[in-house]
């Protein structure tokens, strides 16, 4: 039920217990399989692993963006996940009619404010079909201070479900905040799967991905 689903969320993002964040983020892989299975999406498992492996090497160097180095179809490959894992928007046309120029103006734009996580990602919403939500799904596999701003998140931190740049601000605050308490390994990213995986299994299974810590 969503009760008992905002109970687990509730529950986790209230726990600053590391080991139920870690046995959340350990249910990760196991919990994207069950998913891509009953939403009968066999791509999702392999674009996952694209995602979070493959995707950094093709377009920084050294941590650095590299020049003209995102290319369309790779934002496409970043939505066709984003849209697999969670809900369907009609988006894949919009990002699709980007011109390589444009993205690599985009690419452009946020390599000159890499300093700042936010900005970078922020900067990425120069594209077309992108706003912050999916920006953070293209930057949050390339930096330890970026985590994606899926649903699960945003409600986990007790916000409004709204995709615009306050809200990605204040997820990106409280997404690093935790993962400061949580220590060292933790990146936003981490926080954030562990928060999605937390939910979906609850959702998808009725079990918990993490025992209610005891008080």
């Amino acid at each position: 039920s969503s009760s008992a689903l905002f109970w687990l969320m509730g529950t986790l993002w209230e726990t600053e217990d590391v080991g139920a964040w870690e046995a959340a983020l350990a249910k990760y892989d196991e919990v994207l399989v069950t998913l891509a299975e009953s939403k009968k999406v066999a791509d999702l498992v392999e674009l996952d692993r694209w995602l979070h492996n493959e995707y950094s090497q093709l377009v920084l160097k050294k941590n650095v963006p590299v020049k003209k180095a995102l290319k369309v179809e790779h934002v496409a490959q970043v939505m066709k996940w984003k849209l697999m894992r969670g809900a369907f928007r009609p988006l894949m046309g919009k990002v699709k009619s980007n011109p390589q120029q444009v993205c690599d103006e985009a690419w452009t734009a946020a390599a000159e404010k890499w300093d700042s996580g936010v900005e970078a990602t922020l900067a990425l919403t120069l594209l077309t079909g992108i706003g912050p939500a999916t920006a953070s799904a293209l930057a949050a596999p390339l930096r330890s201070d970026i985590g994606f701003m899926c649903d699960e998140a945003i409600q986990a931190c007790g916000l409004p479900l709204k995709y615009d740049p306050k809200t990605f601000r204040a997820v990106q605050a409280a997404l690093n905040d935790r993962a400061k308490k949580l220590g060292k390994g933790w990146s936003a990213n981490d926080v954030s799967r562990a928060v999605w995986a937390a939910a979906k299994a609850r959702s998808l299974t009725g079990e918990p991905a993490a025992k209610k810590p005891r008080l």
